[in-house]
């Protein structure tokens, strides 16, 4: 199969998804169909050819439309945070959505999370300086170095869903946790 099969085959069920009523039920043949009248003969040969893909197509579009929606949302922000990462890709990725560009600095904060193998965390201040107190995992500590910009990092990891807001310790103190898809945005950054 075609290397990029996947990212072909996931922007077609993007845009038929996006074509699609919002309260009928798709199915196999109906998106092999879609395909045909788009052109993408080799794409529905695969569909008939491999029974594996066929099936996890079929269960993807019996899901309601908002689960897909979501789902390829998820996508599109990992393939965007990774292409940001990328030299060439880099430019294309910030002018489809610049408000999705991480600064280095949250990147630098996701790494050390991910590092010290760390579930949740509590944001604590040594003195005057905001820090990163690891709970789980190997334990330890984060001090971002541009501290002026640290909560807006923050913020920014949570409205990308790579942490989200899980409560406050004992002594009031607000803890946060990390999520599946911030773990894959770091291994995706060390293969590039």
């Amino acid at each position: 199969m075609d290397p990029f099969t996947f990212a072909t085959l996931v922007g077609l069920l993007a845009t038929y998804q996006s074509r699609r009523d919002k309260t009928k039920t798709d199915n196999l043949e109906e998106f092999k169909a879609w395909l045909a009248e788009s052109r993408h003969d080799s794409l529905v040969a695969s569909l008939e050819s491999n029974t594996e893909l066929s099936t996890s197509i079929q269960r993807f579009l019996t899901q309601s439309h908002e689960a897909v929606l979501g789902q390829l949302s998820s996508i599109e922000k990992t393939l965007l945070g990774v292409a940001s990462r990328m030299e060439g890709l880099s430019g294309i990725a910030s002018s489809v959505n610049p408000a999705e560009k991480l600064s280095d600095q949250a990147i630098a904060i996701l790494k050390d999370i991910e590092e010290h193998q760390a579930g949740e965390f509590i944001i604590d201040y040594m003195g005057p300086h905001l820090t990163l107190l690891y709970l789980g995992g190997t334990g330890g500590t984060f001090t971002p170095p541009e501290q002026r910009f640290a909560k807006s990092d923050l913020e920014d990891l949570i409205r990308c869903d790579y942490l989200f807001e899980s409560g406050f310790n004992s002594n009031g103190k607000q803890k946060l946790s990390v999520t599946r898809q911030a773990s894959i945005f770091v291994s995706q950054l060390e293969e590039f």
